[in-house]
């Protein structure tokens, strides 16, 4: 019997500055979920830290609003929901956000911290 992966743990940054970023556990089909939470194809921005912004493609042409909090993060502009992952060094989908990284984003998740 195949062990399924182990879920992987990202942070979920809405564009709505209204709504709270929150963390996420994303199965095994990572790419499809990414691609969910973000409203269509994904583009990939990496940052210090080695971390990985999900946001969607052409976001801005399709009027989506810009995203604070991500763009920060990624000191370029983002439109639309964001994703945070670990930077996938691997390219088999390790996008496992580890306990420092986490640790990092943390006031991003809950800024009263």
């Amino acid at each position: 019997m195949r062990a399924e992966p182990s879920p992987v743990l990202c942070v979920v940054t809405p564009a709505d500055p209204s709504a709270r970023p929150f963390t996420l556990a994303l199965g095994s089909d990572y790419l499809g979920a990414l691609r969910g939470l973000v409203g269509g194809d994904v583009e990939t921005c990496d940052i210090d830290g080695g971390l990985t912004v999900w946001f969607r493609d052409g976001a801005r042409g399709a009027g989506l609003a810009l995203n604070a909090n991500a763009s920060a993060l990624a000191a370029t502009s983002i439109y639309g929901d964001a994703v945070v992952t670990a930077f996938d060094t691997d390219e088999v989908g390790n996008l496992e956000l580890s306990a420092g990284q986490m640790e990092a984003l943390t006031l991003l998740i809950d800024p009263r911290m």
